[in-house]
């Protein structure tokens, strides 16, 4: 569920569109957005502010309102992240467990490594 400050900005957003009379389709042509991003935060599918919400209010000229503030960005909004999992995943509950025991194996030893050089 997005958290109450992305459906604070969903709602804005929304209400720009409508008040310029624009579509999901227009507004990402005009400012070169992809469609699904813009669509994403439309239809509530957006979690959290990230980096392109925060674009997308700023080209709509729609202030933060007090409260909201940037989230972290996740992994998964690493393009390279996000296109290797999408690689390596099939699709079953069974690789999605073996790859996230990985990933936290690989990410111990990360830490473990960093810790060594300090």
């Amino acid at each position: 569920m997005p958290s109450r400050d992305v459906q604070r900005a969903r709602e804005r957003f929304v209400a720009y569109l409508r008040a310029e009379r624009m579509s999901v389709n227009a507004f990402s042509m005009r400012y070169g957005l992809t469609q699904s991003t813009v669509h994403r935060l439309v239809t509530g599918r957006t979690k959290t502010l990230t980096p392109s919400v925060r674009r997308i209010l700023g080209y709509a000229k729609i202030n933060l309102i007090h409260g909201i503030r940037e989230e972290k960005s996740t992994a998964l909004d690493n393009p390279r992240i996000r296109a290797a999992l999408e690689q390596a995943w099939d699709g079953s509950a069974d690789t999605a467990e073996l790859l996230a025991h990985l990933i936290e194996v690989i990410g111990a030893a990360m830490h473990k490594r960093a810790q060594f050089k300090e």
